[in-house]
């Protein structure tokens, strides 16, 4: 399918493009045909009348996609925004795996031929996940695209948790944590620690304990209608609440982690006909 798009917001990643040199050559080809934003700290690249500044609120709201430079990790750091304004992204690979990443950078000179060509867009499930201490929420809406996760703070201790699926006990876990993947996740933190790979769109959130300090604790798959009640029994120095491999939150003894599936969705530009099997082996088979 061929999209139309006015305005492309590009997002470049100061580390892996330390000089901004695949940024300028991208918007040297985009300023062409499209009008540009950067956000206001890439000022100095903006030299002519199609290449805007603009705040956080305008690159978001305005733009008809997001083109984000960098790694897998680049376009996490990006999804809350866009999932909230419904503006698509596509992602330059810049790092070493960018699995969710659709193009490398030697295809930058072909950047538009390859936005006026065939297109689709993807929409991904998203979990959103909140902490309730003591009762009263401490932390709501937070929204991550691959994985939200307990993990151990620090030390070699043993992280206890409780699983409740819908309300119902599933397990209680010890080891270093408990992972809850979406299927785009599942290629992520989550498989690392011996999670199933699940095809991007299948409707699922998948629990996987990372070093479980038992014989018997498997990974499981549920449906992504599930909404999950995770009990830490840990000390605030002891286990932590990251989202997407972000720290969001210390835990503290008996702080609920609720997890569900989110309202809002990542909508990925994919380029041709490319499908999951086909993804997972370009990426996955040379690691």
């Amino acid at each position: 399918m061929e999209y139309r798009f006015s305005k492309i917001a590009v997002l470049p990643n100061l580390s892996k493009d330390k000089e901004l040199v695949y940024t300028r050559e991208l918007v040297s080809y985009l300023e062409k045909k499209y009008e540009v934003l950067l956000l206001d700290e890439f000022s100095h690249i903006a030299q002519n009348g199609s290449v805007k500044a603009v705040s956080e609120d305008v690159f978001y709201s305005q733009a008809d996609l997001i083109i984000v430079l960098g790694g897998d990790g680049s376009i996490l750091r990006a999804v809350d925004k866009a999932a909230k304004a419904s503006v698509p992204i596509i992602g330059i690979n810049l790092g070493h795996l960018g699995y969710i990443a659709e193009i490398e950078t030697s295809d930058i000179p072909r950047i538009n031929e390859i936005l006026s060509g065939e297109l689709w867009i993807e929409e991904r499930t998203m979990i959103e996940a909140e902490v309730v201490r003591g009762g009263k929420t401490v932390m709501s809406g937070i929204l991550g695209l691959n994985d939200a996760a307990i993990v151990r703070a620090t030390g070699l201790g043993v992280v206890e948790t409780e699983l409740y699926c819908n309300g119902e006990a599933v397990y209680k876990y010890r080891g270093d944590g408990i992972i809850a993947a979406t299927a785009t996740g599942s290629s992520a933190y989550s498989m690392s620690a011996g999670g199933p790979v699940m095809d991007t769109q299948l409707d699922c959130i998948s629990i996987t304990p990372i070093c479980a300090h038992s014989l018997r604790c498997r990974p499981i798959v549920f449906s992504g209608r599930s909404v999950f009640e995770i009990i830490s029994r840990a000390t605030p120095d002891h286990a932590k609440l990251s989202v997407d491999g972000a720290e969001t939150c210390d835990l503290e003894d008996n702080d609920i982690v609720r997890i569900k599936k989110s309202e809002y969705v990542t909508r990925l530009i994919r380029v041709g006909k490319s499908g999951f099997c086909s993804i997972l082996y370009r990426k996955m088979s040379d690691i």
